[in-house]
Formats: structure tokens, sequence, C-alpha cells
């Protein structure tokens, strides 16, 4: 008599976990529709609430970015016309005025990031200098003039 193998099957994965583009395309057809019976509530809620955290993530980086150049520019002014500072603060600068814009309950946000956005770009600044200069304690900018257009530290232009 020949021996039967039995064979384990596992049960399918979930659409979500299985082709999140696919999952994408359909909780966007359901909530087209208004089927609320057929919507993938915890995921749904999972990835909302991503959307918004990777906009405050982009915000800090983006300002850690801008603070760092901002600092080279002040402590490094004999590189400043062979660097590419005045381009990335001008870009970074374009690029948090659109986050902020885009999503106005961010503006609150600044100052609760200035510090850690400050403790990062005086790293960033110094790794890049390759300097071990001291920067001070506390960001010599407040978030108006990191974001002013104008804005150069020293005055410079």
């Amino acid at each position: 008599m020949a021996e039967t193998k039995l064979v384990e099957t596992k049960p399918a994965l979930p659409l979500y976990e299985r082709d999140f583009h696919e999952w994408t395309e359909h909780m966007t057809t359901v909530l087209r529709k208004r089927d609320a019976g057929s919507l993938d509530w915890e995921n749904l809620a999972e990835e909302i609430e991503s959307l918004g955290g990777s906009d405050h993530r982009e915000l800090r980086s983006r300002l850690t970015v801008l603070v760092a150049h901002l600092l080279k520019w002040q402590y490094q002014p004999q590189l400043r016309d062979q660097s590419t500072w005045r381009s990335t603060i001008q870009e970074q600068r374009r690029a948090v005025a659109i986050l902020l814009e885009e999503s106005p309950s961010l503006r609150p946000r600044l100052l609760e990031l200035w510090a850690t956005v400050y403790r990062g770009a005086a790293e960033d600044a110094s790794d890049q200098m390759k300097t071990d200069k001291a920067f001070p304690k506390t960001c010599p900018y407040n978030p108006g003039q990191v974001l002013a257009h104008g804005f150069y530290p020293d005055g410079a232009t």
C-alpha cells in the first residue's frame, strides 16, 4: 500500500501582506464605493498614521540639512564661493515652505523639533567641516530666520 504524505497547507496571507500595491488599489476602490464593510480598517489606520509621520520626519530632515548648511556658511566663510551651500540652503527652504503649506499643522511643531534639529545639524556640520570646532550649545538662529529667504548668518548674501 502506498504511503500517503500529508501536505501541510499554510493559510493564505492577507492581501495587505501579499501585495501592498494591489491592496492600495483595492482599498481605493472600496473607499470610492463607500463600502465600509469591506475596508481593512486596521491597516488603513496604520498607513494613514504612517503618512503623517513621514511629513514630520521630512520636516526634521530638511531643517537639519538647512541649519547645517547655515552653520557651514557662517563658520567657513572662505569656502562660500566654491561651495553649493547657497543652492542647498535655497532648495531646503523651498521644500520646507511647500511642506508647511501642504501641512500647516506642522508649523507649531517647529519649536518642538528645534533642539533635535540643531543637535543633528551641528554634528553634521562638524563632520563635514572636519573640525572639532564647538558650535554654540543652542541654535544661534530661530526658525523664522532659518526659513527667511534672504537670511544668511553674519548678514552675508
